[in-house]
């Protein structure tokens, strides 16, 4: 299939379109390179327009002969989102509404959504989730994203119209073979500031939010499921197939059902790297869940899919490697 891949340029997006053009499909990616890269792109043909540009989508898919779309542009930080709430209603929402509006317009019939496993909130309990536990965000990153579910389900409900959403847990590590990687400015995810802050003993100590979390036999940080972006976008080539003979809407976690907390990431990291990790604690940040943990059990029954790079081993030896790299790209810059 030819596939229009939104946000293509940006860290899952372009390992999405690498995953694609290897099964043998076609992706075409929209993007307006807010956040994303144009090293990630290279060789790929591009539309370069926002996303909520219905005209601008239109046209890619006449052009091109679009038959599917996967979409991953958004805003991603959850603390951002607490504080300047508008900003990702307008992006994250009104865009993707726009951007789903275009495409079912123009016949496109098939979709896949890059969601969070942020939808399921804090539930009070310790245990993995599942795709039936009880929807409350508590953020508004997560609100956005449950949002585009809800216009989603209704669409498939109205038109001739098929999703797959994918709740990612702590989608982490780079390609194998150092190609691409995390490249996000600022970056707020917790491993690749664990590995900046290795880099020098003159770096700033990493910023632990929070070590009071109630978490039964935890060291009080927060636990979350790490999944690598290869074995996600593998999950989002997996959909594309199953919609070929599924209807309607249908919903999948993709974790490992393994959660490691904060500090347990930084024992590994000096593990990995031989490397004394220095970290201060701070106070929690809004929107924090204590623990996210997925059971994927659907995904695995219902796509076949089997994490394959997921161990924290893996995920850090090539987040490490293409940290190393990307020091010397931002130096080109």
């Amino acid at each position: 299939m030819v596939v229009l891949v939104s946000g293509g340029a940006g860290y899952i997006g372009s390992h999405a379109v690498r995953a694609l053009s290897a099964a043998g499909h076609t992706p075409v990616v929209i993007d307006n390179f807010s956040t994303g890269h144009r090293e990630f792109v290279s060789g790929i043909d591009c539309v370069e327009a926002d996303v909520g540009d219905k005209a601008a989508v239109t046209d890619a898919v006449k052009k091109h002969g679009i038959e599917a779309a996967m979409h991953f542009a958004s805003f991603i930080n959850v603390g951002d989102s607490v504080h300047d709430p508008r900003s990702y209603y307008e992006n994250n929402v009104a865009s993707g509404i726009r951007f789903i509006s275009a495409l079912q317009e123009a016949e496109v019939k098939k979709f896949i959504l890059s969601s969070t496993c942020a939808v399921y909130g804090s539930l009070g309990e310790i245990r993995p989730l599942s795709e039936k536990d009880a929807i409350q965000p508590i953020n508004p990153y997560a609100a956005c994203k449950r949002m585009l579910e809800t216009v989603l389900t209704d669409f498939c409900a109205a038109y001739d119209f098929h999703a797959v959403v994918f709740r990612y847990f702590n989608a982490s590590g780079a390609m194998e073979n150092g190609d691409i990687g995390e490249w996000h400015e600022p970056e707020t995810h917790l491993i690749p500031n664990i590995l900046r802050s290795a880099k020098s003993a003159d770096a700033a100590p990493l910023k632990v939010f929070g070590n009071d979390y109630p978490i039964p036999g935890g060291d009080g940080t927060a636990v979350r499921d790490y999944i690598h972006v290869s074995d996600l976008v593998t999950a989002h080539v997996q959909g594309l197939e199953y919609l070929l003979s599924h209807k309607g809407i249908h919903t999948f976690n993709l974790g490992t059902g393994q959660g490691a907390s904060v500090l347990a990431v930084i024992r590994a990291t000096e593990s990995t790297l031989g490397k004394k990790i220095h970290y201060d604690i701070h106070p929690r940040r809004a929107g924090d869940a204590p623990y996210l943990v997925a059971d994927s059990a659907h995904a695995l029954q219902e796509l076949g899919w089997q994490p394959k790079y997921s161990d924290l081993t893996t995920i850090l030896r090539t987040a490490a490697a293409w940290e190393n790299k990307l020091e010397t790209i931002r130096n080109r810059h």
